[in-house]
């Protein structure tokens, strides 16, 4: 049998002792639960596990999706656009070097993290003979670089990367005639 102990003068008594053998003080009563009371205990505590596991579960998948979105745009993304661009320059400049005017070769192209540098060589073109129409030169690259951008899958993908464009066109003495820079907010469209 368990013992009470008395709050008053702290005398240790018989669990079915109405008052205290001590100081005669009335004895706290035990309290019984009926069966019901403690069904609706149990199943109020259990609500109150589930809710809290819920919480704790969707907290920690939407803080996972968060942490994958991050994960995507701040790293993998950049990075698949990067590794595109590589792919798309080496497959540009597979093709290198060839001849896409009557008097103008394109001769290679490479990649320098955030340019996309372009050699060119004029052929019938020395250095002293060029300054008068470098101006005019300059205008036709942009146009070209931007209808390109509208029909070239890897040029596309430079422009989404927000590559410069460096150009640098070499005279027919291997020279450097001039070299010309368009920058993403140069292409219309993009």
């Amino acid at each position: 049998m368990n013992n009470v102990k008395c709050n008053r003068c702290g005398v240790s008594n018989d669990s079915n002792a109405r008052y205290c053998q001590g100081c005669g003080f009335e004895l706290p009563k035990e309290e019984v639960k009926d069966f019901q009371e403690i069904i609706v205990e149990i199943k109020g505590k259990r609500k109150r596990k589930l809710r809290k596991t819920l919480l704790i579960v969707g907290g920690s998948v939407f803080t996972f999706i968060v942490l994958a979105v991050l994960f995507f745009f701040l790293w993998l993304k950049p990075f698949i656009l990067e590794q595109s661009v590589k792919v798309g320059v080496e497959k540009m400049n597979a093709n290198c070097p060839t001849l896409i005017a009557p008097n103008m070769r394109m001769d290679s192209i490479r990649y320098v993290k955030p340019d996309v540098e372009y050699y060119y060589s004029l052929l019938n073109v020395k250095k002293e003979d060029f300054s008068e129409n470098e101006e005019q030169i300059k205008e036709q690259i942009l146009i070209y670089v931007q209808q390109l951008s509208m029909v070239s899958d890897e040029v596309k993908v430079l422009n989404m990367a927000k590559v410069n464009y460096v150009f640098i066109f070499y005279g027919k003495d291997q020279r450097i005639l001039f070299e010309f820079t368009i920058t993403p907010d140069m292409i219309k469209g993009t």
